[in-house]
């Protein structure tokens, strides 16, 4: 599996949490970002790999849900 026929991204997306009760629940809605490899989208999610090993194995895999996404911005590998 090539990185060249991957796009590398960075993503903003507006993250979920959870918290072990729900006094612990704030409802505070902040934008992380994550970047990687663009590995698969559907039209419900982005995945995104933070390392392709020499073998096409990934590592550091997130999928973020597609109604979270702020914008994506390709970058140069």
């Amino acid at each position: 599996m090539s990185t060249k026929r991957k796009s590398l991204v960075i993503v903003e997306w507006d993250d979920a949490c959870m918290a072990l009760d729900e006094e612990d629940v704030r409802d505070e809605v902040f934008a992380v970002r994550t970047v990687g490899w663009v590995i698969a989208r559907s039209k419900c999610s982005l995945i995104v790999a933070a390392e392709i090993l020499p073998d096409g194995r990934t590592r550091g895999v997130t999928r973020i849900p597609r109604a979270c996404v702020l914008r994506v911005e390709r970058l140069r590998a």
